[in-house]
């Protein structure tokens, strides 16, 4: 009797062993296994806004799905290539990543679709002053703004604030930044439109909260000088053809003080009035528009220098798949898209009808996507319904952080990770800015070296399709 030949299988879990295979137990544990077939992939789900662990989340990788704990941690088994995952829970927005390899141990954020909101407010005291101009004349009119929470008008040299917040450090009623002056333009609380000022000052206050203090009552004067130097700042954009609008704003970044608007302005080619103060980070922001609102880009940079800034934003990306409009897509449907210069990657997103938040969001360094493999009965509700309208939009994505030094160092960050501030590692000794406010708002050290930090963001949106 000739000897009858064996054929062995790999199996893994969830899938049918074909007839006429002999079985080999693959063990978790067996050396020589690919990553990702017999090891498997650990992680946990935390909600966006809270970092509280979400129990209950499906969790599915190339062909195998498990749900996370009570702890929000998971084990798949089947993320083969470890370059793919989608996640989803009731009551919020579902995710896919393929953004390259994944790591063991790894939290990922899912967003809620109904964020609570809301305002404490538990302490109340006025801020009252006048603002005298640098030649000692009081002001006639201007603006004054705490911490970008709360603003007031000036009327011939007096000012006063409502505060409502608890916005207080530890120990205080509440501290920031107290800045405003004459405007050219304005108001400052009119978001749309164009607002420069005529002369600036700014001052740090901390109002400490007592036993004799009455919140309800608290008063607080404090004079406003407004004596700091005004910088003239060129911007100018490109890329902006397609636009019907594009804006600026400049903003001035205190940390934990707050911000305080400080200028915006219109048209591809702008010169504001920005306050000259060493040591501050400014944020710049421009934004373009197309005349149907489908087509945006912005950019942000965040300086601590005042120089000529040129806006060179990104395309928006010219959706390619499924058209708008398309029926019978199917329960997966293959986005796609062309690729936009200079962008780093991309984030895709599903809405549907009604509501404001999306229902499944995917992250891709490439041009094309697919819906996550999100099954009809899956309990969390991230499939896409029959016969229902949805609308997909496409996000193109660019960051980076240069540091202004004597060797010009340059450092790339990821598009898909949280704004890095890089303040932390720019401290060190080199040519750099004096802090004007290293005894107020930081510890005494060594200047920051000048640095800007730039992320670019273009959408195109309003693409409607149907399962």
């Amino acid at each position: 009797m000739g000897l009858r030949s064996r054929r062995w299988c790999r199996v893994l879990p969830g899938v049918v062993l074909l007839a006429g295979c002999d079985v080999l137990l693959l063990s978790p544990t067996m050396p020589g296994l690919v990553p990702g077939i017999g090891q498997p992939l650990r992680g946990q789900v935390l909600d966006a806004l809270t970092g509280l662990p979400l129990g209950g989340a499906s969790v599915v990788g190339d062909v195998g799905w498990t749900t996370t704990g009570s702890d929000g941690r998971f084990e798949l088994y089947g993320a083969i290539s470890r370059h793919i995952i989608s996640l989803a829970r009731a009551g919020y927005t579902s995710e896919t990543l393929a953004t390259g390899p994944l790591e063991d141990g790894r939290a990922y954020h899912l967003s809620p679709l109904f964020p609570a909101t809301g305002n404490l407010k538990a302490r109340f005291a006025t801020v009252l002053g006048s603002a005298v101009g640098a030649g000692g004349a009081p002001a006639v009119s201007g603006d004054v703004v705490f911490a970008g929470l709360k603003s007031g008008r000036i009327n011939q040299g007096r000012y006063a604030i409502v505060m409502d917040p608890a916005s207080g450090l530890p120990g205080s009623i509440f501290s920031g930044v107290l800045a405003g002056g004459e405007v050219i333009d304005g108001p400052i609380d009119a978001p749309d439109a164009p607002f420069q000022f005529r002369s600036f000052g700014m001052q740090a206050i901390d109002v400490p909260f007592t036993a004799a203090a009455n919140p309800a009552t608290t008063s607080v004067q404090i004079p406003l000088k407004l004596d700091r130097p005004m910088t003239s700042l060129a911007i100018s954009y490109a890329n902006t053809t397609w636009a019907r609008e594009v804006r600026s704003s400049v903003t001035l970044d205190f940390g934990l003080m707050g911000s305080v608007p400080v200028a915006r302005g219109t048209g591809t080619a702008q010169t504001l009035q920005v306050p000259s103060i060493a040591g501050t980070k400014t944020v710049l922001e421009g934004l373009a528009v197309d005349a149907q609102g489908e087509r945006v880009s912005k950019v942000t940079i965040t300086t601590n220098l005042l120089a000529k800034v040129p806006f060179d934003l990104l395309t928006p990306p010219d959706n390619v798949a499924p058209a708008s409009g398309s029926e019978g897509v199917g329960g997966w449907p293959a986005f796609a898209w062309q690729a936009v210069p200079g962008a780093d990657g991309y984030l895709v997103q599903v809405y549907e009808p009604g509501i404001a938040q999306p229902k499944w969001r995917g992250r891709t360094r490439g041009t094309s996507l697919s819906f996550g493999r999100f099954g009809d009965g899956d309990s969390n509700g991230a499939a896409l319904l029959p016969l229902t309208d949805y609308t997909w939009e496409v996000h193109a994505l660019s960051s980076q952080v240069e540091v202004v030094g004597t060797r010009g160092v340059q450092r790339a960050t990821d598009p898909f990770d949280a704004a890095v501030d890089p303040s932390p590692w720019l401290l060190g000794p080199g040519d750099g800015v004096p802090g004007l406010w290293a005894s107020v708002l930081r510890p005494a050290g060594p200047p920051m070296r000048p640095f800007r930090n730039k992320s670019r963001e273009s959408v195109r949106r309003g693409m409607g399709f149907r399962r």
